[in-house]
C-alpha cells in the first residue's frame, strides 16, 4: 500500500451506506471518531479533541461493513491515511460571506475489524466465502487424511523456503512458529 498507513481505534460515528457508482462498484463510507484519553497528575481521566475520520471500502468489504457496524460500535481501522479538500461559505452579521477551504482526513482501502477489547463480537462468514478458496492446504481449511488421520499439505515454494526439503515432515503448529 502506498502513501501513510494508519491505524486508528475510535467508535462508528455514523451507520455505513451502500452505494452504488455509476461503474457498478459497490463502496461504503462511514464516520469514526477518535478521541485520547489519558490521566492527569490527580489520576483523573482527561479527554482530549475527538479526530474524525471518513472511512471508504469497495466490493466485498464494502457489503460486510455495511451489514455489519452501527453507531457506536468499536473498531479498529487500519488503511491509507488520505486528505480531502473541502469550501464552505459561512456568513458573517453584516459582511460578505466568507468562504473557507478546509481539509478533512479518510481512510480508504481499509480493513476493519470490531474492538474485541470493548466488546464481544460473534463471526458469520460471507456468503461469497464460503466456497472453498484455491491454494489453501487441506489441514487449514480443517480437512485430514481418512487413511491415517493426519493433516494433508498443500506443496509451497517461494523464497525463502529453499530450507525444506520434501522428506521434512513439520507439524502445522511449527510451521506457524517458524513465521
Amino acid at each position: 500500500m502506498n502513501g501513510v498507513s494508519v491505524t486508528v481505534t475510535g467508535y462508528v460515528g455514523s451507520d455505513p451506506s451502500l452505494m452504488t457508482a455509476k461503474s457498478g462498484i459497490t463502496w461504503t463510507q462511514f464516520r469514526v471518531g477518535s478521541t485520547r484519553r489519558w490521566r492527569d497528575n490527580e489520576g483523573k481521566w482527561v479527554d482530549g479533541p475527538t479526530m474524525w475520520f471518513t472511512v471508504k471500502c469497495w466490493e466485498g468489504k464494502a457489503k460486510n461493513i455495511a451489514e455489519s457496524l452501527r453507531k457506536g460500535v468499536p473498531v479498529v481501522v487500519t488503511g491509507r491515511l488520505c486528505e480531502e479538500p473541502y469550501v464552505i461559505t459561512r456568513s458573517v452579521e453584516g459582511g460578505e460571506p466568507i468562504t473557507e477551504l478546509r481539509n478533512s482526513l479518510s481512510i480508504e482501502n481499509a480493513i476493519v475489524g470490531v474492538d474485541l477489547a470493548r466488546g464481544v463480537a460473534h463471526y458469520t462468514r460471507s456468503e461469497r466465502d464460503l466456497a472453498e478458496p484455491s491454494g489453501v492446504p487441506n489441514w487449514l481449511l480443517g480437512k485430514r487424511d481418512a487413511e491415517n488421520d493426519t493433516p494433508q499439505f498443500a506443496a509451497v515454494s517461494g523464497p525463502g523456503l529453499e530450507q525444506f526439503e520434501e522428506s521434512d515432515e513439520m507439524e502445522p503448529e511449527e510451521m506457524y512458529a517458524m513465521a
